[in-house]
Parts: structure tokens; C-alpha cells; sequence
């Protein structure tokens, strides 16, 4: 995952077709979010990212 100025709000496709839309908080090889709809915070492996951008509708 490549995204610039951490935290950044984000819209992720996994590969499975689920959407997740949050803000990415830490970045390594995988990346944590902060998902918006649960409140939780996801692991979400790079693997498993088929498209990842910056969420330019996000008021947060």
C-alpha cells in the first residue's frame, strides 16, 4: 500500500469485492483503518487490496 501523509482518509477494494472506507493510520507492509462504519480498527493486508485511493468525500 502506497499512500502518502499518514492518516489519510481512504476507500480500499479487497479482492473478495468488499469495499472499506475509513482513514489509514499506520502503513507498513499491511496497513491499520480505522473503518468508518464499524468504529473498529482493521488489519488489512496488501495482498488482499485490489485498488486503494484517497477518499476525497470524507469530512473527516
Amino acid at each position: 500500500m502506497d499512500v502518502p501523509d499518514l492518516p489519510a482518509p481512504v476507500v480500499i477494494e479487497m479482492d473478495d469485492g468488499d469495499t472499506l472506507r475509513g482513514t489509514l493510520i499506520e502503513e507498513r507492509t499491511d496497513g491499520w483503518l480505522l473503518d468508518e462504519e464499524s468504529g473498529r480498527l482493521i488489519l488489512v493486508y496488501s495482498q488482499d487490496v485490489e485498488q486503494i485511493e484517497r477518499d476525497t468525500e470524507s469530512t473527516n
